[in-house]
């Protein structure tokens, strides 16, 4: 063949949309006269697939199955295909459905399992690096565990006597880890949540894994299933990361596929290209970049996990770990993920701060939106006094009043700043506040070898703003026994925690100030536990701001309830027992506290109007659609 004729074949078969009908066919034995080839149609499927990766002005010939582990030329992550094999933005959530009518169908169908994945996906952040803010790409495992490559846990990790723990920085300071779930396209939503500890980083000719294990005081959907099956030729698949800019990809490959958007959570769907049952490992062709390593493949067909994405050559392949060798890692760990450490109570030292360690500290500020937001009075709640007149603990951009009944915080209250937040990441340790007696506070002895969570009152998120000095403060801030109460690790606070979401990206988006008191309903009928403490079983929230408009306050208020604060005001259907979110009027709250809101009441949503045009005094919140503030 003459070199003309080459160059135009190869030109043809870079038109994506005509190699995939030429395979889909042959794969199907529908060719005419694919027979005369003396090869079967998955063969001849491969082989155009090989065709089609070669570059413009390579040597004619079918091009060997490529290798992870070639010599020299390596890249993290690669674009394979120069087209039909788009790298799609996500946004709230979901994907931009491509142009291409390759995949609209496929995609259409495989919809909610992409999603899935996508929620389950965060891109791996770093705090104390030197070089990086964030290094690749993870995804749940099982409940509280994120899977990811070693060469990406190796940026931060080291093995200690055959543990693993985190690396020292050349400044001596240990470097730490968060997954944010979030990190789309223009959005400056987040869903962090701290690395706690680095359960498995795999030796150097191992498949490469790693698994990290993380806080489990967050709420998260349920893990991303791995598959029992053996990946299969030319079968659908994608991937959910965050691709980096990445100059060892050709430049002009880089910008027709992922355009000038990088370091955002993106979709890429592809085809498996090559296997071999010899190797841990096999071959894909949708579209990485760095950054992209330790995402999860997902079989589109099944929505469950086929591989672990680790390497890739430009124009030629990307590899990922077969989902038998990760779930073989993952069997190693089963006694380490699901028991917890097994040392006495009595053995755990918390943490604690004397009252010097707080000086500065102004607390929650009751002019913060330019007119005054008093704190609610306690009522005939008895307040444990840590000598000032407001008997507040008060700590960076919040402050929290104890119940000396209940030993748990009655009321805390938190300044938001939208327009001065920033990101910040603590150790996660919890301490003791000796500003008050311990014996007014519960520690980790409420919390040790059981399924109890300490749940923040003030959310970690909602102080952390102003300068980096007092972000890292108040991020550090909430990590006190006294911002804390107890929760079932199965509490249904997913539209709970949609609801704080919601409040704090309003301010966020919209550069608004807003003020927020949060805290348990203690309930007569509440149960004792270990002789220490009652457990709430219900909690509210009331949040303030002015409006962008108006200039006036308005309000609103919400609870996490199992029914009995609102059992006259709900809906029939409510089933009692089982946790929802509300939204309800104020006075409510006040009511079932015990706290006077009443001067807050006066600017409530669900109080506007007169009695007749009034809402419901109870709104069930199944989304942030349903959220009025």
């Amino acid at each position: 063949m003459d070199v003309g004729k080459s160059a135009q074949l190869k030109s043809l078969l870079q038109d994506q949309d005509l190699v995939e009908e030429i395979q889909n066919k042959a794969a199907q034995g529908l060719l005419k006269h694919g027979s005369h080839l003396g090869m079967s149609g998955d063969e001849l499927a491969n082989r155009m697939g090989d065709l089609s990766r070669t570059p413009m002005g390579s040597t004619e010939g079918m091009m060997p199955i490529p290798s992870p582990h070639p010599g020299g030329g390596a890249t993290t992550e690669a674009i394979v295909l120069l087209a039909g094999r788009p790298s799609l933005l996500v946004q709230n959530g979901t994907f931009e459905m491509p142009d291409s009518a390759i995949w609209q169908a496929d995609l259409s169908i495989a919809k909610s399992a992409i999603e899935a994945a996508i929620a389950r996906t965060g891109r791996i952040e770093l705090f104390n690096h030197m070089q990086f803010d964030w290094v690749g790409t993870g995804w749940l495992i099982a409940e509280d565990v994120v899977a990811t490559n070693r060469h990406v846990a190796e940026e931060f990790a080291h093995s200690e006597g055959g543990r693993f723990g985190f690396k020292t920085n050349l400044l001596g300071t240990k470097m730490g880890a968060a997954v944010d779930f979030r990190e789309e396209f223009n959005s400056s939503a987040e869903l962090a949540v701290k690395v706690e500890e680095i359960l498995f980083v795999a030796g150097e000719h191992a498949p490469d894994v790693a698994f990290l294990r993380i806080a489990s005081d967050t709420p998260l959907p349920e893990p991303l299933q791995l598959s029992t099956s053996e990946p299969e030729l030319r079968s659908s698949i994608g991937t959910v990361g965050y691709p980096a800019f990445d100059p060892r990809n050709g430049a002009d490959a880089v910008a027709d596929v992922f355009g000038d958007v990088f370091d955002k959570k993106r979709f890429a769907p592809g085809k498996i290209s090559h296997i071999n049952d010899s190797v841990h490992w096999f071959v894909h062709d949708a579209a990485t970049l760095g950054g992209a390593s330790g995402s999860a493949i997902i079989s589109l067909d099944t929505g469950r996990v086929v591989g672990l994405h680790f390497s890739g050559r430009f124009l030629e392949g990307n590899f990922a770990v077969k989902a038998s060798h990760v779930a073989d890692a993952l069997a190693g760990l089963s006694t380490t993920i699901s028991v917890p450490p097994g040392v006495p109570s009595e053995a755990i030292a918390d943490g604690r701060h004397a009252p010097e360690h707080f000086e500065g500290r102004e607390g929650y500020r009751e002019d913060f939106l330019g007119v005054d937001v008093p704190l609610p009075g306690f009522g005939d709640w008895d307040v444990t006094d840590p000598g000032n007149s407001r008997k507040t603990l008060d700590y960076q951009h919040f402050s929290v009043a104890m119940s000396s009944e209940r030993k748990l915080p009655l009321l805390t209250a938190v300044n938001i700043d939208g327009d001065k937040a920033r990101r910040s990441f603590g150790n996660g340790d919890w301490f003791i506040d000796e500003r008050i007696p311990e014996a007014a506070q519960l520690g980790n002895e409420i919390y040790f070898d059981n399924d109890l969570d300490r749940g923040h009152m003030v959310r970690r998120l909602d102080p952390v703003w102003g300068t980096k000095e007092q972000a890292d403060r108040a991020n550090d801030d909430t990590y006190h026994y006294v911002n804390a109460a107890p929760q079932h690790r199965n509490l249904n606070q997913r539209v709970w925690l949609r609801v704080e979401d919601y409040l704090l990206d309003t301010a966020k988006a919209r550069d608004l100030k807003m003020s927020v008191f949060t805290g348990p309903v203690f309930g007569d009928n509440d149960r004792l536990y270990r002789d220490l403490v009652r457990l709430p079983k219900e909690f509210y929230k009331v949040a303030i701001l002015v409006h962008e408009d108006s200039g006036k306050l308005i309000s609103a208020g919400y609870i996490l309830s199992q029914g009995e604060m609102i059992r006259d005001v709900t809906e029939s259907a409510f089933v009692f027992g089982e946790h929802q979110t509300f939204q309800v009027e104020i006075d409510r709250i006040s009511e079932a506290t015990g706290l006077d809101f009443s001067s807050i009441a006066a600017h409530d949503v669900m109080q506007a109007g007169d009695t007749e045009t009034r809402m419901a005094r109870a709104r069930r919140i199944d989304g942030p659609e349903d959220i009025l503030i």
